[in-house]
């Protein structure tokens, strides 16, 4: 009965005969022999153990099983004899005779099998490992890949198709990416570079990663370089256009004219503080990354730079996340609306009513030449035929609607009072709900002998918008409607 030993090969654990332990220990022995005096020795003989162990665990497929004197023949033949490899200088160092050109270490060749390759991956190593299989530079499959997006995007929105035919593109990647194996041990890497592991091939692993044959090789740099400069300045160029957004932000952020970003997201009842942080982070962060990855393009993008761009959209992602939440939150706040109509009867002994807005709005200083009144930091803003009007109220300011005016004669012969009609909208997550704040609420005026001031409340989400007044007039009695209100007059 033969004698089985426990062993370690490359630092995994093997049963192996005592007749195949014999061949496998004389081979590491030759090997050790042969490169004891290289400067490398160590680390080689450690690289061949550690093949040898793979290439032994795919032939008897069972850390279990016992390997035999068969096994153990087939990995040293695969491996290749030591002995008939010279220490030959590697490619680029001189030898003792300058004389003499260094000829590369002769390749085995065998069929090649897709892989994916985890060491010079961008995304995912799918590119990579197509290049090896098709014998092409796999920076020209991630050109293609992107260029195909590009091409299509504009012509596939144009149809209406544009997620049919980018989504394919896509799903199609990521197809490759599941249905690949990832290329993890050096038989496989050597598979995928189409090499037999050889003891040549595992010391020549580094200089056996040619994609192409180096014929041309000169025109194909070049046009590579060109390649890259042209979608490094696209890259910038986009992150240009990010950095003016969120210039134009902050600005809107922080002055006043005519309404600040604060002003607007106040209306809405929202954090103006974490909101516009938000909104300009979501577009200094894609500038950055543009930016960053189009300027490192053009030298070499290492591990290093894609977890600083991770990192940066990891914080993008939670930063739109938050902007998606709050912007559905607050749509679902203004998801109904009611409105409801009001009657006001008003009673002066005056033959004519003067409509105002009321004084703390704003101060009546008409200037000449300009059409309403503005004071300091007061403005009135016209908009689709509607006004904003803002005021200044300590370090806070708010926002106003002006309501549409239109002016009647009474038909009625026996009506002596003004009428006002009021029109009353109001926004909230249910119909019932916004029915109940719009009949809560009642419109805001006071008369003062001849002067009628209106006083529109703050637009918010709890205030009630008077989008129209209808002012009924007695037979033989005027209405005169003042600046600024009186742009807003209408016929029917």
């Amino acid at each position: 009965m033969k004698k089985t030993l426990k062993v370690s090969i490359g630092g995994m654990a093997f049963s192996i005969d005592e007749d195949a332990y014999m061949v496998l220990d004389g081979y590491l022995n030759t090997l050790k022999d042969h490169y004891k005096n290289h400067e490398e020795g160590e680390e080689i003989i450690n690289d061949v153990e550690a093949r040898m162990g793979e290439l032994l665990l795919i032939k008897i497929k069972n850390p279990q099983t016992v390997v035999t004197l068969t096994e153990a023949k087939e990995v040293a033949r695969i491996m290749g004899n030591p002995s008939d490899f010279d220490d030959a200088p590697a490619a680029g160092e001189e030898s003792d005779n300058d004389s003499h050109p260094v000829e590369e270490p002769s390749k085995t060749a065998t069929r090649r099998r897709l892989y994916r390759d985890p060491e010079n991956s961008v995304v995912g190593g799918v590119c990579s490992g197509l290049g090896y299989y098709f014998k092409v530079d796999p920076v020209f499959i991630r050109i293609a890949f992107v260029v195909l997006l590009l091409v299509t995007t504009p012509i596939a929105f144009s149809n209406g198709r544009g997620l049919d035919i980018n989504g394919f593109i896509i799903l199609a990647y990521i197809i490759l990416w599941i249905a690949m194996p990832k290329a993890v041990t050096l038989p496989q890497r050597l598979a995928m570079m189409g090499l037999d592991p050889t003891v040549e091939n595992v010391l020549n692993k580094d200089k056996n990663r040619v994609y192409y044959s180096p014929t041309g090789s000169k025109a194909g740099t070049t046009a590579l370089l060109i390649i890259k400069v042209i979608i490094s300045i696209i890259m910038i160029l986009i992150g240009i256009s990010f950095l003016i957004s969120a210039v134009a932000f902050i600005c809107w952020s922080f002055f006043e004219y005519p309404f600040s970003l604060s002003d607007v997201l106040g209306i809405v009842n929202l954090d103006t503080f974490g909101i516009s942080f938000s909104l300009i982070a979501a577009m200094l962060i894609p500038a950055f990354i543009f930016f960053y990855l189009g300027i490192k393009l053009l030298s070499k993008i290492k591990k290093r730079d894609w977890v600083i761009c991770g990192v940066a959209t990891l914080v993008w992602v939670g930063t739109s996340v938050y902007l998606l939440a709050t912007g559905i939150k607050t749509a679902s706040q203004y998801a109904h609306s009611s409105e409801v109509d009001e009657v006001h009867n008003v009673t002066t002994g005056s033959d004519t009513l003067f409509v105002k807005l009321a004084p703390e709005y704003y101060k009546i200083e008409k200037e000449p030449g300009k059409e309403y009144t503005r004071i300091e930091s007061e403005f009135l803003w016209e908009n689709n035929g509607g006004q904003f009007f803002r005021t200044d109220n300590g370090k806070k300011r708010s926002l106003s609607f002006l309501p549409w005016i239109r002016v009647e004669a009474a038909t009625d012969t026996t009506q002596t009072d003004y009428k006002l009609e009021a029109k009353k909208m109001v926004f909230a997550r249910n119909s019932s709900f916004a029915q109940w704040k719009a009949e809560k609420q009642s419109l805001q005026y006071k008369v003062s002998g001849t002067d009628l001031y209106l006083s529109p409340a703050t637009v918010n989400l709890e205030n009630a918008i008077i989008t129209e007044l209808k002012i009924t007039v007695p037979k033989s009695k005027t209405v005169i409607v003042a600046p600024p209100l009186e742009g807003m007059l209408y016929d029917q």
